[in-house]
This record gives structure tokens, sequence and C-alpha cells, in this order.
């Protein structure tokens, strides 16, 4: 499964190198990360560009909103799977590679998957999910 991590940014500068390196060591690797820095007036650009990595795609664009880089990244990616990944995010190292099991086991449209909070170097116990108010995942089926 070949898929595009989309990446939009802004004034991220103390942020997107972790996000970078933790999306970079997936065990499962993106095809490409799609990055749109929209309008960034720190220096975003140059912590992306010290990575020099060959799947890391850059593109400048004014400042239109995080929608409109989100639409942006999605007008220049290749593959037929999109990951969405804030600058700010810092995903696990398997995190890829058990949702593309789980859709090779289980064929699906799309996917989406829980998330847990880091603050600092710690991470967060309870995950975004544990909060969902009574009855919000009635009628959905979990894989």
């Amino acid at each position: 499964m070949h898929v595009s991590v989309l990446v939009p940014t802004y004034n991220r500068a103390d942020f997107i190198g972790a996000t970078l390196t933790a999306l970079l060591g997936q065990t499962h690797p993106p095809q490409e990360i799609v990055i749109v820095d929209d309008g960034s007036t720190d220096n975003t650009a140059s912590v992306v560009a010290s990575f020099d990595h060959p799947s890391i795609r850059y593109i400048e664009s004014t400042n239109g909103g995080c929608t409109a880089a989100r639409q942006k990244a999605l007008e220049h990616a290749s593959c037929d799977w999109i990951a969405f990944c804030d600058s700010d995010d810092l995903w696990e190292p398997d995190r890829l590679a058990l949702q593309a099991r789980l859709i090779d086991l289980h064929p699906v449209d799309f996917a989406f998957s829980n998330f847990r909070v880091v603050r600092g170097d710690r991470w967060e116990e309870r995950t975004k999910f544990d909060d969902a108010p009574a009855g919000y995942w009635e009628g959905l089926q979990e894989l």
C-alpha cells in the first residue's frame, strides 16, 4: 500500500522537525510526504530543507488557512492512499503499518484511528476516543 502523507504547516519550525522524524521513522514508510507551507514567517522552510529526503516535497503557498493548505497538498499527492498529519503530530513508528495491515484484511474506502496527546515528552495514557460522549460510537463497527 502506497501512502501520501499530507502535512499543512504554518509557523511550526519548533515542531515540524519532530513530525518529519516520526514520519520518516515509520516501519511502513510513506511513499511521499507533501508539506504545504501556508505562508510561514519563521524558519519552517529551513527546518524542512535540513531533512533533504527524496520522499519529502515542500510547497510554499500564500496564507489561506489549514483547509486550503490541505487541498493544495492533496492536489500534489500521487498515491492512492492519503494520510493527513498535522505539523505538530508525532506518529508512533507502526502507525502506517498497522493501518495498512487492517486495510489489507478488511478492504475499505477510508480509515481513521484513535490518538493520544503528547505534552512535552510525555504521552498521555488516555486516548482521544476515551473522552467521546456516551453512545458516540453506537452503530459503528470497530476492527
